[in-house]
């Protein structure tokens, strides 16, 4: 079929349907490569292109499966440039200019990380209200009580 794999990401997902066939092999192809790149999977997740996650939270692939297949691509996403695909010379995004800016921020969310790489962290412990804090985020993923089936 004629469609660019861009373009199949819509037309072959539909909220509450099964994805069609040639949907679930485009999707897998994608996610292939996005995986395949070093520069793009840090400690094997990537940005998660789904229409809740935006490409601003990094998931591992699993998890991005399930959020595709559940949530469908992140609207108007036809160049990848945060998968590895270069905006230059996309003539229907270039004529758009809807993902115009989006490379810039993906490079600047890469030098934060290495940034944060190289911070020595301080052999201190941390003060009341970060204790506090670290008690609180612990205590979310514990049982309420043992009849409960989510954490």
């Amino acid at each position: 079929m004629g469609d660019s794999p861009a373009i199949l990401m819509y037309s072959g997902w539909k909220r509450g349907r099964p994805p069609t066939d040639e949907w679930v092999e485009h999707t897998r192809e994608f996610l292939d490569r996005a995986f395949s790149m070093p520069i793009l999977a840090a400690d094997d997740q990537i940005k998660c292109p789904c229409s809740l996650c935006c490409n601003y939270v990094r998931h591992k692939r699993q998890t991005i499966e399930m959020h595709l297949c559940r949530e469908g691509f992140k609207e108007n996403y036809n160049t990848w440039t945060a998968h590895g695909e270069s905006f230059v010379g996309n003539e229907q995004a270039s004529a758009s200019g809807a993902d115009e800016g989006f490379e810039e921020a993906d490079r600047m969310d890469d030098m934060l990380v290495d940034i944060a790489a190289d911070y020595q962290l301080a052999e201190e412990e941390p003060t009341a209200s970060a204790q506090a804090f670290y008690r609180t985020v612990k205590s979310a993923d514990e049982r309420v009580h043992s009849q409960t089936t989510h954490l």
